[in-house]
């Protein structure tokens, strides 16, 4: 009964990358090729004054007491997944490593994995899914991250009635009745493609949207994004 047109080109690119489109999706906002939840009137300095940028979708939802999830097969910190609930002016900006320069840095913008698992409102993501596992690890435990934070035990000691899977075998053992917020994390990269899918070691994305979903109705709160 309903139809709507969506724009999602960039405000300066008729043909959009998907840090852009993702942008428009999640705020209503358009913006520059790259660049993740930000207004076109704004740079880097905006870092560190959030109350400044655009609102996502989730973070509203969050406030208004819904259940929020991503799920991907890309990194986790790939430009769409990540335009659900971080801000950054570079969407390479994923990790703490070389695709974030040092001199970048001092803009005072955390990385996309960061923010992930400091992402405030509600109380934090109930649940997210895919790959990238690397950038939330430091160089020392075989991840990519050039500053020695581990954000894996960061997001554990946040989340202590949190469950955190690696395989798609410990994927499988929890309960999508069950409580508690989820991180999964199934490759260091993006994961495999469908037909090179290993599946003792990674979960298919019909079983991650599955789990999702069922996961966050059982949550109790007022519907889920």
């Amino acid at each position: 009964p309903h139809t709507a047109l969506v724009k999602t080109y960039n405000s300066d690119a008729q043909v959009a990358d998907s840090a852009g489109t993702a942008s428009a999706m999640n705020t209503g906002v358009k913006t520059r090729i790259g660049v993740i939840n930000f207004a076109d009137d704004q740079h880097a300095d905006y870092c560190t004054r959030f109350d400044k940028l655009p609102r996502t979708i989730a973070e509203i939802a969050k406030g208004q007491g819904m259940a929020v999830g991503v799920v991907t097969t890309t990194r986790i910190t790939h430009a769409t997944p990540a335009a659900v609930y971080g801000h950054v002016p570079n969407r390479n900006w994923e990790g703490a490593d070389s695709a974030y320069p040092a001199e970048a840095r001092k803009s005072g913008c955390p990385d996309l994995a960061s923010q992930l698992v400091s992402f405030a409102p509600g109380g934090g993501l109930d649940l997210a899914l895919g790959g990238g596992r690397a950038r939330f690890l430091p160089l020392a435990k075989g991840g990519l991250r050039d500053d020695g934070k581990d954000l894996v035990a960061a997001w554990q000691q946040r989340f202590a009635a949190g469950h955190y899977v690696t395989d798609a075998k410990g994927f499988r053992t929890l309960d999508p009745a069950g409580k508690g917020p989820v991180l999964g994390l199934f490759a260091n990269d993006h994961m495999s493609f469908e037909q090179d899918r290993k599946a003792e070691r990674e979960p298919s994305l019909a079983e991650m949207a599955k789990f999702a979903v069922a996961r966050m109705q059982a949550s109790g709160r007022k519907g889920y994004y």
